[in-house]
Protein backbone atom coordinates (compact mmCIF):
# COMPACT_ATOMS: atom_id res chain seq x y z
CA UNK A 1 0.00 0.00 0.00
CA UNK A 2 2.29 2.29 0.79
CA UNK A 3 4.47 1.38 -2.40
CA UNK A 4 1.27 3.05 -3.98
CA UNK A 5 2.08 6.76 -2.61
CA UNK A 6 3.73 9.74 -4.14
CA UNK A 7 7.45 10.89 -2.35
CA UNK A 8 5.07 13.37 -0.96
CA UNK A 9 2.50 11.41 0.43
CA UNK A 10 5.42 9.20 1.60
CA UNK A 11 6.56 11.98 3.24
CA UNK A 12 3.46 13.19 4.79
CA UNK A 13 2.35 9.56 6.14
CA UNK A 14 5.62 9.36 7.86
CA UNK A 15 5.24 12.51 9.16
CA UNK A 16 1.71 11.76 10.66
CA UNK A 17 2.82 7.98 11.86
CA UNK A 18 5.38 9.90 13.78
CA UNK A 19 2.74 12.45 14.94
CA UNK A 20 0.83 9.78 16.11
CA UNK A 21 3.53 7.73 17.74
CA UNK A 22 4.60 10.42 19.85
CA UNK A 23 1.28 11.23 21.06
CA UNK A 24 0.68 7.59 21.98
CA UNK A 25 4.07 7.51 24.03
CA UNK A 26 3.13 10.81 25.80
CA UNK A 27 -0.11 9.23 26.65
CA UNK A 28 1.80 5.63 27.71
CA UNK A 29 3.77 7.99 30.16
CA UNK A 30 1.16 9.82 31.70
CA UNK A 31 -0.84 7.17 32.21
CA UNK A 32 2.53 5.15 33.59
CA UNK A 33 2.90 8.04 35.95
CA UNK A 34 -0.75 8.40 36.93
CA UNK A 35 -0.37 4.32 37.94
CA UNK A 36 3.37 5.05 40.08
CA UNK A 37 3.00 8.42 41.81
CA UNK A 38 0.41 7.09 44.25
CA UNK A 39 2.48 3.80 44.74
CA UNK A 40 5.24 5.52 46.04
CA UNK A 41 3.39 8.15 47.68
CA UNK A 42 2.17 5.25 49.96
CA UNK A 43 5.37 3.85 50.70
CA UNK A 44 6.70 7.23 51.09
CA UNK A 45 4.02 8.11 53.51
CA UNK A 46 4.36 4.98 55.61
CA UNK A 47 7.99 5.35 55.80
CA UNK A 48 7.61 9.03 56.82
CA UNK A 49 4.99 8.12 59.44
CA UNK A 50 7.20 5.65 60.75
CA UNK A 51 10.70 7.80 61.65
CA UNK A 52 10.95 10.33 64.37
CA UNK A 53 10.92 13.15 62.00
CA UNK A 54 7.50 12.82 61.57
CA UNK A 55 6.84 15.81 63.93
CA UNK A 56 7.97 17.96 61.16
CA UNK A 57 5.26 17.10 58.63
CA UNK A 58 2.03 18.89 59.80
CA UNK A 59 -0.17 16.26 58.22
CA UNK A 60 1.46 13.48 59.94
CA UNK A 61 2.20 15.32 63.10
CA UNK A 62 -1.08 13.78 64.70
CA UNK A 63 -2.23 11.04 62.38
CA UNK A 64 -3.26 8.18 64.12
CA UNK A 65 -2.42 4.10 62.98
CA UNK A 66 -5.87 3.95 62.04
CA UNK A 67 -5.91 7.86 60.29
CA UNK A 68 -2.37 6.32 58.59
CA UNK A 69 -4.15 3.07 57.69
CA UNK A 70 -7.81 5.11 56.06
CA UNK A 71 -5.09 7.28 54.04
CA UNK A 72 -3.34 4.65 52.60
CA UNK A 73 -6.33 2.98 51.49
CA UNK A 74 -7.71 5.40 49.79
CA UNK A 75 -4.65 6.53 47.92
CA UNK A 76 -4.55 2.92 47.10
CA UNK A 77 -8.00 2.70 45.65
CA UNK A 78 -7.61 6.01 44.07
CA UNK A 79 -4.18 3.71 42.26
CA UNK A 80 -5.91 0.86 41.68
CA UNK A 81 -8.70 2.89 39.43
CA UNK A 82 -5.80 4.38 37.62
CA UNK A 83 -4.14 0.85 37.13
CA UNK A 84 -7.46 0.00 35.58
CA UNK A 85 -7.17 2.67 33.71
CA UNK A 86 -3.79 2.26 32.29
CA UNK A 87 -4.68 -1.75 31.94
CA UNK A 88 -7.52 0.12 29.32
CA UNK A 89 -5.20 1.99 27.00
CA UNK A 90 -2.92 -1.05 26.87
CA UNK A 91 -6.07 -3.24 25.59
CA UNK A 92 -7.30 -0.30 23.52
CA UNK A 93 -4.16 0.70 21.93
CA UNK A 94 -3.57 -3.04 21.12
CA UNK A 95 -6.75 -4.14 19.89
CA UNK A 96 -7.25 -0.40 18.34
CA UNK A 97 -3.58 0.53 16.49
CA UNK A 98 -2.30 -3.60 17.09
CA UNK A 99 0.93 -1.41 18.71
CA UNK A 100 2.80 -3.29 21.34
CA UNK A 101 2.38 -0.68 24.40
CA UNK A 102 4.65 -2.54 25.91
CA UNK A 103 7.23 -2.05 23.74
CA UNK A 104 6.29 1.65 23.20
CA UNK A 105 6.67 2.52 27.01
CA UNK A 106 10.03 0.57 27.43
CA UNK A 107 10.95 2.80 24.47
CA UNK A 108 9.90 6.21 25.51
CA UNK A 109 11.01 5.03 29.25
CA UNK A 110 14.17 4.27 27.74
CA UNK A 111 14.92 7.24 25.82
CA UNK A 112 13.48 9.81 27.94
CA UNK A 113 14.43 8.54 31.34
CA UNK A 114 16.74 11.82 31.99
CA UNK A 115 13.40 13.49 31.63
CA UNK A 116 11.21 11.16 33.20
CA UNK A 117 13.80 10.89 36.15
CA UNK A 118 13.95 14.71 36.32
CA UNK A 119 10.40 15.13 36.68
CA UNK A 120 10.05 12.16 39.53
CA UNK A 121 12.87 13.96 41.04
CA UNK A 122 11.40 17.39 41.12
CA UNK A 123 7.96 16.38 42.29
CA UNK A 124 9.96 14.26 45.49
CA UNK A 125 11.45 17.51 46.31
CA UNK A 126 8.66 19.97 45.74
CA UNK A 127 5.24 18.16 46.79
CA UNK A 128 7.14 15.54 49.47
CA UNK A 129 8.98 18.27 51.26
CA UNK A 130 7.34 21.67 50.95
CA UNK A 131 4.90 20.31 53.65
CA UNK A 132 7.68 20.50 56.17
CA UNK A 133 7.24 22.96 59.11
CA UNK A 134 10.76 24.84 58.82
CA UNK A 135 10.36 25.34 54.84
CA UNK A 136 7.74 27.55 55.78
CA UNK A 137 3.97 26.09 54.20
CA UNK A 138 0.88 27.02 56.10
CA UNK A 139 -2.10 25.17 54.40
CA UNK A 140 -4.46 26.15 57.02
CA UNK A 141 -4.23 29.17 55.47
CA UNK A 142 -4.19 30.80 58.92
CA UNK A 143 -0.69 33.02 58.46
CA UNK A 144 0.28 33.01 62.27
CA UNK A 145 3.17 34.51 61.60
CA UNK A 146 1.43 37.78 60.69
CA UNK A 147 0.23 38.38 63.98
CA UNK A 148 2.96 37.98 66.15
Amino acid sequence: MVELLTAKERQQFIHETCRILRQVEFLLLVEYTEVIVPMVYVIYITTVYHLPNRKYFPYLHEMSETDLANTICSILIYGSLQLLSFILLLVALKQRFRLDPGTTLRFVLDSEWRVVQGQFVLWIIYVLQSSIQHVGTDYTFQFSWLFK
